[in-house]
């Protein structure tokens, strides 16, 4: 039974606060390599950290993020800051390795192939607006590169510019070149996603003193040089916004323990287009996260405090993007940076299949749930001895809508556009790594009384060049003037064996509003329950 979903209860449920408006052409996410908070605060209030201060006087800042709550070291963490995902657990991406004894420069082992399934970074998602870059100065993010390069079993690619050796002399570093390096590519061929790695701080020997502070006072004249480069380049001035962030922090000679407040206390910047200026972010945010005070914070809290990890999808917001496919971790896009009263993008609805109990073909949401219900049904099948039809997950992969050895058709409940512009529909969507043939197909359309649209429609041989075991997103406009729309997902998987598999997950409704101030108070008080639900 189709069941019509007012757009008011839906956007109550996920999104509680002003959103950023899709204003960046390009983001550069930056990471100083061991910059705590605590030391990074003292020398920019001293006036010798004048990016910094600008950082903090431009842009919308904290000194008191966190970075992932299992792990304060270089690795585990970079591999969280580009997937939106903790460290352990199910929803993990489980890279824990952190040495180039694990990871030497030669090496072909990936995350998703240490994970035993697929993870997605904001490569992934970035790259289908155009290039993207990786900067680092330790060959040990070269994982990263390995894992998104086109040819580590995922789906998206990364233009790296450039991987320096860790140098022999723990202090000396050689950011200045990788840097340089970027700046000079950036001004020619500009990338729309681009992650540069200051290392010269985890170089510099104990934490607070003479070189330290000399590490961090060059950081700062790195992150100059690309306040530089974006305001003399016509192509970046206004259009290009900046996330910088630590991988974790240390006191003494050691940032290894992760129950010492001065390793997992970090700085969390936003700077650009729609960025507000010169505001706490956590009085932003009141009603999505909690300044933690000097609590480490499990993923198990209602409430969350920002993390370093909550910046990948912060920058696939920025860039008009949806969520990276299975990240916990800003998976909403509920970082607010704009500050009240301006446009916001919302989610109106949406669907993971995690409220749909494993294994049905039809499910309604109650009062009290909020993914949209769905109809599934065969037009042709069973085929074979192995198929299934319906919601399914395992223990290695989340749940999702499975079409196998079936043609079916899903129809999803329509869902009020009343309120919203600039509506968009996006869906993740996983093909079996086998072979496909004339007849095979994967098509979802959008409807709004006759009027019908493909968001996406791929069918035969042609699903063999996706074919992956990835998830692969897409996404379209929905034309104007459309007060609803219903979402129709459908496939042909007829393999005998049951080879032939099509995956449906993660299908999002969202649009640009601008809410009342008083509108925002009402909507934190019932939004609670489902962050704790959702977000890790």
């Amino acid at each position: 039974m189709k069941r019509f979903v007012p757009a008011v209860a839906l956007s109550i449920a996920t999104l509680l606060a002003a959103r950023t408006t899709w204003a960046a052409d390009y983001v550069i996410e930056i990471t100083v390599d061991a910059l705590g908070s605590a030391y990074v605060q003292a020398l920019t209030a001293a006036g010798e950290l004048p990016n910094f201060q600008r950082l903090q006087t431009q842009g919308a800042w904290t000194y008191n993020a966190r970075t992932d709550y299992d792990q304060t070291v270089t690795l585990p963490n970079h591999v969280s800051v580009v997937t939106g995902r903790p460290v352990s657990g199910t929803d993990g991406h489980a890279w824990t390795n952190n040495g180039t004894t694990f990871y030497p420069a030669n090496s072909t082992a990936t995350i998703s192939q240490n994970k035993g399934s697929e993870v997605q970074s904001v490569f992934n998602v970035a790259s289908t607006l155009g290039p993207t870059a990786l900067v680092s100065d330790k060959i040990k993010l070269s994982l990263i590169d390995t894992s998104y390069n086109g040819t580590g079993g995922t789906h998206g690619t990364v233009d790296r510019i450039t991987f320096s050796s860790i140098p022999t002399d723990a202090n000396s570093a050689n950011s200045a070149a990788s840097v340089q390096t970027f700046v000079n590519q950036m001004a020619a061929t500009p990338f729309r996603y681009s992650l540069v790695h200051i290392g010269d701080p985890d170089f510099a020997g104990s934490w607070g003193s003479t070189n330290f502070n000399n590490a961090v006072r060059a950081a700062d004249t790195y992150l100059g040089q690309i306040f530089n480069l974006i305001d003399n380049t016509p192509a970046l001035a206004g259009k290009t916004a900046l996330i910088v962030t630590a991988d974790h922090g240390g006191q003494n000679n050691s940032h290894s323990s992760n129950s010492f407040y001065m390793n997992y206390n970090i700085p969390f910047f936003a700077w650009g287009p729609g960025v507000a200026a010169g505001v706490d972010l956590y009085s932003l945010n009141s009603a999505t996260r909690l300044a933690p005070g000097a609590a480490r914070t499990a993923y198990t809290d209602a409430v969350q405090p920002i993390r370093n990890s909550d910046g990948a999808n912060l920058a696939l917001e920025l860039l008009g993007l949806g969520a990276i496919p299975g990240s916990t971790i800003n998976a909403l896009q509920d970082l607010n940076v704009a500050g009240a009263g301006k446009a916001a993008r919302r989610v109106i609805a949406y669907t993971a299949f995690n409220e749909a109990t494993m294994g049905v073909t039809a499910w309604s949401p109650g009062n009290t749930n909020t993914e949209l219900g769905f109809v599934t049904q065969p037009i042709t099948g069973p085929i074979g001895s192995t198929n299934s039809l319906g919601t399914y997950d395992s223990s290695s992969s989340p749940r999702r809508l499975r079409i196998r050895g079936y043609e079916a058709i899903t129809t999803f409940d329509t869902v009020d556009l009343s309120g919203f512009t600039d509506v968009r529909a996006s869906i993740d969507i996983q093909i079996a790594n086998t072979t496909y043939e004339t007849g095979d197909y994967f098509r979802v359309q959008l409807k709004h009384g006759a009027e019908l649209i493909d968001l996406v429609y791929v069918t035969g041989t042609a699903l063999n060049s996706l074919a992956k075991d990835q998830f692969l997103h897409y996404e379209v406009a929905l034309p104007a003037g459309w007060e609803d729309v219903t979402a129709i997902a459908s496939a042909l998987t007829n393999s005998d064996s049951g080879a032939e598999i099509v995956n449906f997950d993660q299908l999002f409704i969202t649009g640009m509003s601008i809410p009342e101030p008083g509108t925002l108070a009402t909507l934190a008080i019932g939004g609670l329950a489902l962050l704790a639900r959702r977000r890790r």
